[in-house]
C-alpha cells in the first residue's frame, strides 16, 4: 500500500516541430484550459494547479462529480475546459465563467481526464501509460458524470490525426509514448505539436480604445537574459466584454516607465508592471523579432511572468553529424538565446568557440534533459575559456538571466536559489554564462529530500591502469545486481567511471548515503589491496577510491554529456556495459565526436533506465551490513 501524496508535480510536454510516429505513440487533442490534478481521499476532493494551488472552490460542479467516483483514494490528471458545439475548447469563455480574477465559481465547465497517477493505495507512476488509461476507463467508463470526461485518444497515423485536427481549427495534438511511466518533468515521452504558433507573452503595457475605459491593444514581451524584450502588440481576438474586463483588471498595475529593455515606438501607452501573462497565437516571427498577425486568447493566471521566454520547438531529427560550425552567426536554432562573443575560443587546443559549444549542446540537449532536468545545478564557469581561471558556482545570482528557472533549497538555516534545467534554451543560456561543466544533484526539485539515484564514483590513483578501473566497475555492478538493483555506467570525461543505479525516491539523504557507503565498503573489503573508501591521499596511493560521498545532501556528480573543463574538450559519456572494456581508456569522447556516436547508435546506451527504479528494501539494507 502506498499513501496518497499531498501533491505530485504534473508531467509536462515538450514542444515539438513535427509529430513523432511509430507504434509506441498515441495521440490526444491538445486542450485549451487549466491543467488540474484531482486528489481524492475518502470523498474529500481537491483540485490542484500545476503549482500546487487549490482551486477546488472555483469548480464546485467538478468536485461534486468526483466525490461520486467509486474510489477510496485517487490522483487524476486532466484539464478543466469549456467545450464549444464544434468540439473546440475555448479558453476565453472559461475565463469568463470563472470571472477575470477567478473570483466566482465556474458553471458549465468540464474536466477532461487523461491520466491516473494513484488508485486505492497503489502508486501507478511506474505503470505504462496505456495500462494507466485502462485503469482510468475502469473507474470512469460506466458512470453518468455531468462534468467529468475521459480524454479520447487515437492510435494510428499521427501525422494524419494532426492534419485533421488542424483542419478542424483545433489548437494541436499531444503525442504520448504508450510504454512510458509517469514522470514529474518535461520530457520527450510527451510532445505537443501546435497548429500554427501559439505561446504565452508578458503584458508590459496597453493602449486604450478612444474615449473608452477598454483595452485597444496589449504590448507583449518575452524575457531574455533578465531583460523584457518587446515582441509587438496584439489588438485582435477580444470581445467587447473582454476589452472592458481586461482594462479593469490591468489598470491597477500601471507604472510610470516602460518595463521593456527598448522602449517601443507606441503613442499613448499605459505602462504596466510586468505581471500578467497573455496567451497569443500568431503566424510567424518577423526578422526583427516581432509577431505577425497575433490574436489574443486570454490571460494565464497559472503561469508566472518571469518564466516566459521565446519558445523553440524540438526537432524530431537525429543529432547533427560532422564538425560543429564556427560561423559568426550570433545565434543557434533557439533564437531566444543570443550570444556575446560567439567567436571566443573556449577550448584552445581544438580552437573550439563558444558558438560551436552551443551547437554541441543543441545536439545532445534531449539526452541531458531526459536524465538531468529539474535537478539542482552546480556549475564550473570559465569566463576566459578553459585555459583561464575557472570557478565553481552553486547559487544563482542576480546577474544571471531571469529566464533560467530557480528552486529554493534550504541550506544552513536559510534558503538559497539553485538553477535547474527544463529546456534546450536553458542549456544554451549556460553556454552564454561560460559554463564548461554541469554538475547535478541526485534528486529533483519536486522531491529535493528524496534522492532518486545512487552514484558510485570510481576514482583511480594516476598509477592505476584503465583495465583495473573497468574491473572495479564490474565488481560494483555485480554487487548492485546481487541486491536487486539495476546498474548503468558512464565515463566521467576524466580517468574514472560512474556506476549509477536508479532508486525509488522514498528514503531521505542520510539513509541513502549510509546505504551507498555500506555498499562501497562491501566491495572494498573484498579486495582491500585494490580499493579504498576514504579520501586520504596517502591511503589512496596505487588504489581506486570508491567514492560514495556524491550521495550526500548537497553533493553533485557530472551530468551525462556535459563537457569537462579539461584539455581536449572531453565529455562525460554514458556507455552500455558491453562496450566499457573496449571504450574506456581507449576512446576519447569529445565535443567533436559525441554527436557522431549518438547518430550511429540504434538505441540509447541507458535504454530502460526509467523502468529500472528499485526501492531500497530492508533486505538490501541488511545485506550490506547496516
Amino acid at each position: 500500500m502506498n499513501a496518497l501524496e499531498p501533491f505530485c508535480a504534473p508531467q509536462l510536454a515538450q514542444l515539438a516541430s513535427s509529430v513523432p510516429t511509430g507504434s509506441d505513440w498515441l495521440y490526444e487533442i491538445k486542450l485549451d484550459g487549466y491543467r488540474l490534478l484531482a486528489r481524492i481521499d475518502s470523498g474529500d476532493v481537491h483540485l490542484l494547479t500545476r503549482n500546487g494551488h487549490d482551486w477546488s472552490d472555483r469548480f464546485p460542479e467538478i468536485c461534486a462529480d468526483l466525490e461520486r467516483l467509486p474510489v477510496r483514494t485517487a490522483l487524476l490528471d486532466g484539464e478543466a475546459v469549456v467545450v464549444l458545439p464544434d468540439g473546440r475548447s475555448d479558453f476565453q469563455e472559461l475565463q469568463h465563467r470563472l470571472g477575470r480574477r477567478g473570483g466566482r465559481a465556474a458553471v458549465g465547465v468540464q474536466y477532461h481526464v487523461f491520466d491516473l497517477i494513484h488508485l486505492d493505495g497503489e502508486d501507478l507512476r511506474e505503470h505504462p501509460l496505456e495500462r494507466r488509461k485502462e485503469r482510468l476507463i475502469e473507474i470512469l467508463g460506466e458512470g453518468q458524470w455531468q462534468t467529468v470526461r475521459i480524454c479520447d485518444y487515437f492510435i494510428g497515423d499521427g501525422a494524419l490525426f494532426f492534419e485533421e485536427s488542424c483542419r478542424r481549427g483545433l489548437e494541436g495534438v499531444i503525442a504520448k509514448r504508450r510504454s512510458a511511466p509517469y514522470r514529474s518533468v518535461r520530457s520527450r515521452d510527451w510532445q505537443k505539436i501546435k497548429c500554427g504558433r501559439r505561446q504565452e507573452f508578458v503584458v508590459g503595457g496597453l493602449t486604450r480604445l478612444k474615449g473608452r475605459d477598454a483595452v485597444g491593444a496589449l504590448l507583449l514581451g518575452v524575457y531574455h537574459e533578465g531583460h523584457l524584450l518587446f515582441c509587438g502588440k496584439v489588438g485582435t481576438g477580444f470581445s467587447d466584454r473582454a476589452r472592458r474586463e481586461l482594462y479593469l483588471e490591468l489598470i491597477p498595475h500601471q507604472c510610470a516607465a516602460s518595463p521593456f529593455r527598448s522602449i517601443p515606438r507606441e503613442r499613448q501607452v499605459v505602462w504596466l508592471h510586468p505581471q500578467a501573462v497573455a496567451e497569443v497565437s500568431f503566424t510567424q516571427w518577423t526578422n526583427d523579432h516581432r509577431l505577425r498577425h497575433p490574436v489574443f486568447h486570454g490571460l494565464r493566471s497559472d503561469k508566472a511572468a518571469n518564466t516566459i521566454v521565446r519558445e523553440s520547438p524540438m526537432k524530431q531529427s537525429k543529432p547533427k553529424r560532422g564538425k560543429a560550425r564556427t560561423s559568426r552567426r550570433h545565434e543557434v536554432s533557439d533564437s531566444s538565446v543570443r550570444f556575446t562573443h560567439p567567436d571566443r575560443v573556449v577550448f584552445p587546443e581544438q580552437g573550439l568557440t563558444k558558438l560551436a559549444l552551443a551547437e554541441y549542446y543543441e545536439a545532445v540537449a534531449d539526452r541531458i534533459l531526459t536524465h538531468d532536468s529539474h535537478r539542482p545545478l552546480t556549475l564550473v564557469r570559465c569566463p576566459a575559456g578553459r585555459a583561464g581561471k575557472c570557478f565553481f558556482q552553486k547559487h544563482a545570482t542576480g546577474s544571471m538571466p531571469d529566464a533560467l528557472p530557480r528552486a529554493a533549497v534550504s541550506e544552513d538555516l536559510k534558503e538559497e536559489p539553485y538553477l535547474y534545467l527544463e529546456s534546450e534554451a536553458h542549456l544554451l543560456w549556460l553556454v552564454q554564462l561560460n559554463v564548461l561543466e554541469i554538475h547535478v544533484g541526485n534528486s529533483r526539485i519536486e522531491q529535493l529530500e528524496q534522492p532518486d539515484r545512487i552514484v558510485i564514483d570510481l576514482d583511480p590513483d594516476p598509477a592505476v591502469p584503465s583495465s583495473a578501473v573497468v574491473s572495479a566497475a564490474f565488481l560494483v555492478k555485480e554487487a548492485m545486481e546481487h541486491l536487486g538493483l539495476v546498474p548503468f555506467v558512464r565515463m566521467t570525461g576524466g580517468k574514472g567511471l560512474h556506476v549509477v543505479t536508479p532508486i525509488r525516491p522514498k528514503l531521505g539523504w542520510d539513509e541513502v548515503k549510509a546505504f551507498s557507503a555500506a555498499l562501497s565498503k562491501v566491495v572494498a573489503a573484498a579486495q582491500p589491496d585494490r580499493f579504498v573508501t576514504v579520501m586520504t591521499k596517502k591511503k589512496r596511493s596505487g588504489k581506486i577510491f570508491i567514492d560514495y560521498l556524491r550521495n550526500g545532501r548537497g553533493a553533485t556528480a557530472i551530468a551525462g554529456y556535459s563537457t569537462r573543463a579539461r584539455a581536449g574538450a572531453p565529455v562525460a559519456v554514458p556507455l552500455r556495459w558491453d562496450e566499457v572494456a573496449s571504450r574506456f581508456g581507449r576512446t576519447a569522447y569529445t565535443v567533436a565526436n559525441v554527436p557522431r556516436r549518438l547518430a550511429s547508435l540504434k538505441e540509447d546506451p541507458w535504454e530502460g533506465y526509467f523502468d529500472s527504479e528499485r526501492p531500497i528494501t530492508r533486505q538490501m539494507i541488511r545485506a550490506v551490513g547496516m
